[in-house]
């Protein structure tokens, strides 16, 4: 898996540099564009990241999310309509995490097919040619 560690700024969000990396990447697309639609929603919106555990992949992150909302202040605490606002701060830090988390997923499949890409048969026979090694009969190279 994959994982990464930082801060995450709503106003740092640049759309336009991400989907030119990857101009047919419909999940990379997917992802952006829902961490845009958050930006907007909340411009002061930032997360702090942190590896934790043994392994590195997306399960294994914790996550500091801060969404402010004017909003928030200017409800009555313990209303119905302040009940309501928390239920959707929920909802658009889960999704919030759940797009970091994807684009942990994203990098690690990735580099996964690039690596396998590098490594096929046909690519290996291609740079021992192309580089003339020659090999002894027990394997190593001569």
């Amino acid at each position: 898996g994959a994982c990464f560690e930082g801060t995450w700024r709503a106003s740092d969000v640049k759309v336009d540099k991400l989907k030119e990396y990857a101009p047919q990447d419909k999940e990379l697309h997917r992802i952006v564009d829902g961490l845009a639609d958050l930006a907007k929603e909340y411009p002061d919106g930032y997360f702090r990241v942190k590896h934790w555990g043994r392994y590195s992949h997306s399960g294994y992150t914790g996550f500091d999310v801060e969404l402010p909302c004017e909003q928030e202040d200017e409800l009555e605490y313990d209303s119905p309509e302040y009940k309501a606002l928390q239920i959707k701060l929920n909802a658009d830090e889960n999704v919030l995490v759940r797009l970091a988390r994807d684009f942990m997923d994203w990098i690690y499949r990735t580099l996964k097919k690039e690596w396998d890409d590098l490594n096929a048969d046909e690519q290996v026979d291609e740079s021992i040619r192309a580089n003339e090694y020659e090999f002894f009969q027990d394997g190593t190279r001569a």
